[in-house]
């Protein structure tokens, strides 16, 4: 919880955000199932994402996890579990091969919503300014939350690059150092060789079996 308690420091969330959050429960949670309608009518006017949901199933899935998040932001305690049910999320949109910029572009268009609805209950502009503010320090950390696991995944892969990197660096290292190994062995050789033919005609002229 401690360190929940720094993150929401460092987006500026305090008391009195807590306490819009609630006001904000007034509003957008009795719009939840139109949120997770326009939300997947949003994600299926995109060929690529819609092809994530090849079924009614899915997209009943889909709706309903959608409308799950909504409330959860509004409703759940900020501590370690929310923030690990988000970073769980973001896992579930690596491992299916999406995109982050998918994920960036879905929380866009679920802030503009969202804060279209926010606009139009507000009792006046300043509490509409207010509220949204409190919206967009929850959104963005449901945003960096969810993208966590893509930063991780780089991470790994840069990680396992530079480890394929110093393998091949090394394995290349020992071919040469063989190679060279190899190379002086065959200088060594050809001049014992060189030597021992030079030697053996000397003894030859000496004893006479070769005419000069």
């Amino acid at each position: 919880m401690e360190r929940m308690t720094r993150v929401l420091e460092h987006y500026g969330y305090g008391p009195e955000d807590e306490a819009r959050r609630q006001r904000l429960r007034e509003i957008l949670e009795p719009e939840a199932d139109r949120f997770s309608e326009a939300f997947f009518a949003h994600l299926a006017a995109d060929p690529y994402t819609k092809g994530f949901f090849p079924s009614p199933e899915a997209e009943a899935r889909r709706k309903a996890t959608s409308r799950a998040w909504l409330v959860a932001l509004l409703r759940d305690p900020l501590d370690g579990g929310y923030l690990k049910r988000l970073r769980r999320a973001g896992k579930t949109h690596v491992d299916i091969g999406l995109p982050g910029h998918y994920v960036a572009a879905a929380m866009s268009f679920t802030r503009a919503y969202l804060e279209e609805r926010v606009w139009e209950a507000a009792a006046d502009p300043a509490e509409a300014r207010a509220l949204t503010g409190t919206l967009h320090e929850l959104l963005d950390l449901s945003l960096d939350a969810m993208t966590e696991a893509y930063r991780e995944e780089e991470l790994r892969r840069v990680f396992l690059s530079k480890r394929v990197e110093t393998g091949l660096i090394r394995w290349v290292e020992r071919v040469t150092y063989g190679l060279n190994l190899l190379l002086v062995v065959g200088l060594v050789a050809m001049t014992v060789a060189i030597t021992a033919l030079f030697v053996s005609d000397v003894v030859e002229v000496a004893t006479g079996r070769i005419d000069v």
